[in-house]
């Protein structure tokens, strides 16, 4: 199951771009998983609930939002979705091989919970 060492890799991208002193604070880290890059969405989730608690985001929760895939065609420069497995451009017919989205796997936001205030006297 790679999506545990991927989730590891999560852990420690987070934890290189966000202050040490705000670790604990990391609420929710939210990713983007394209349809062709081999990862599951729900494997990764289900992944990071085992390696958190080993890592400095103990309360964080990983969200991972699905990327369909979108190819542009070199011809007419349109983009599309292909369907039922054709890469065929639906505007002029050319087949068309440049994924555009769909391939990606990344970190797109790391949200903090809200600061503790202190009641007004």
């Amino acid at each position: 199951m790679h999506e545990a060492s991927l989730a590891q890799q999560v852990a420690a991208s987070v934890a290189q771009a966000v202050d040490p002193a705000r670790h604990a604070d990391v609420a929710e880290i939210r990713c983007r998983i394209g349809a062709l890059s081999g990862v599951q969405p729900l494997l990764l989730e289900g992944a990071w609930e085992v390696i958190a608690p080993i890592t400095p985001f103990v309360q964080a929760r990983l969200v991972c939002e699905p990327v369909p895939v979108r190819v542009r065609c070199a011809p007419c420069e349109d983009d599309f979705a292909p369907v039922g497995g054709r890469y065929a451009c639906p505007t002029c017919g050319a087949p068309s091989a440049h994924v555009v989205a769909g391939l990606e796997l990344l970190v797109s936001q790391v949200v903090f919970a809200a600061p503790a205030t202190a009641p007004l006297s």
